[in-house]
């Protein structure tokens, strides 16, 4: 089966690529470890991964629990919130942290 994400790269390099990784019951440790992998794999600058495996966060509720790592190895994890919340979080996140970002505005000045 192909994946839109593993593809997405290929049509455009440049674009900035956030991916969404959802898992059932994995340690911490594990689930970094899965996000990595598929971030490699999508070749994306970011990756957002949770554990739907709690009733009260995931698909369905309102309320999530985060985890954000970037293609440079940062890492941010995202206590359990309202998802509004966790998006503004997200965004501001990706904006304080995107090293491309940084570059583009350094070059300008």
């Amino acid at each position: 089966t192909i994946k839109i994400s593993d593809e997405i790269k290929k049509i455009n390099p440049h674009l900035y690529l956030v991916i969404f990784k959802a898992e059932h019951n994995l340690t911490e440790d594990k689930l970094l470890q899965v996000a990595k992998q598929k971030m490699k794999q999508a070749q994306a600058d970011a990756i957002v991964a949770n554990d739907i495996s709690k009733p009260d966060r995931g698909f369905g509720a309102d309320t999530n629990e985060i985890s954000v790592v970037l293609k440079n190895g940062m890492y941010k994890k995202s206590p359990f919130a309202s998802k509004q919340h966790l998006a503004e979080q997200l965004v501001h996140y990706l904006i304080k942290n995107d090293i491309r970002q940084a570059h583009v505005a350094s070059s300008i000045q």
